[in-house]
């Protein structure tokens, strides 16, 4: 019985069975089988021992060699990781056609503006410049070894995992009208620095002006008509305003967002601006909205 049932769970996890419960992303091998027997409980049975490499559980050698089969097929690799370490990349080369109802998160960073049903929603492509994986460490293309295990020290469980890396200020793999939603947090601060928010969220730099004018166009460029753009913008540096006013002619026409709000913690709050001296209310949640008329 034993056997029939190692052999049922190879023969699911060689007809996809992987690719149908492991998400896209860095993950490591232990949360592979966790995934797997979680999602196949009658068929891993850890009593029974791989003849082989005892006293390892069967079903595990068969999730190895699921594993290995895909990454003869380019669905996953190892390149670049620590021992122990997959990285699942089975549909990051898909773009989306203008059929398909499809969602863009421009700076996906750890994903936590998403609900937790849709962290992994095969609707939502979750991009980002950043690869910084939790036991691997900080990278920009490609993940580097960090013996501290963690990209974040002060928050040991962040990870920065994007389906696709990318610069939201050069998206020539999509074409124009290609998503239905765009969800865009660029970094909020100008300087760089060793403390925790540019760690986190990264910062602008002194081009500031242009890579946000550059990043809305090329957003608005493959926004489709009658779709929205959210833009989340914390004026911790650059008030609000004077984005807005950025953003005002930058698609050939004049773009208002048409709803917005603060956050709760925002309200009441009033601060001086570093950089103007103007009154700055914290964090905003801003719509924009492509009319027919807005297309360029």
């Amino acid at each position: 019985m034993q056997k029939l049932k190692h052999k049922e769970l190879r023969n699911e996890l060689k007809n996809g069975g992987i690719t149908k419960v492991v998400p896209e992303g860095i993950h490591k091998i232990s949360f592979i089988y966790e995934l797997v027997q979680d999602a196949y409980p009658d068929l891993c049975d850890d009593d029974y021992h791989c003849e082989w490499q005892a006293p390892q559980p069967a079903w595990k050698h068969s999730v190895r060699n699921a594993l290995g089969n895909l990454k003869g097929k380019g669905e996953v690799d190892k390149d670049g990781l620590e021992k122990g370490w997959w990285r699942i990349t089975i549909n990051s080369t898909i773009i989306p056609t203008a059929n398909e109802l499809m969602i863009l998160d421009a700076t996906a960073g750890s994903r936590s503006m998403w609900h937790k049903n849709h962290k992994y929603n095969p609707c939502v492509l979750f991009l980002d410049q950043r690869l910084e994986i939790k036991g691997v460490g900080k990278g920009v293309t490609m993940p580097r070894k960090n013996p501290d295990g963690a990209p974040i020290p002060q928050q040991p469980g962040w990870e920065c995992a994007p389906d696709i890396l990318g610069d939201f200020t050069h998206l020539e793999q999509f074409d124009d009208e290609t998503f239905d939603h765009i969800v865009w947090d660029p970094p909020h601060v100008i300087k760089k620095s060793n403390g925790f928010i540019t760690m986190k969220y990264g910062y602008l730099g002194d081009q500031w002006r242009e890579t946000l004018a550059n990043g809305f166009k090329e957003l608005w460029r493959i926004l489709k008509t009658k779709s929205t753009l959210q833009f989340k913008w914390a004026d911790n540096d650059i008030p609000k305003n004077e984005i807005v006013k950025l953003f005002h002619d930058i698609a050939g026409n004049p773009i208002d967002y048409i709803t917005g709000t603060q956050t709760k913690k925002s309200i009441g709050a009033s601060i001086e601006c570093r950089k103007c001296g103007d009154e700055i209310r914290g964090t905003w949640f801003l719509i924009y909205f492509k009319f027919p008329e807005d297309r360029n």
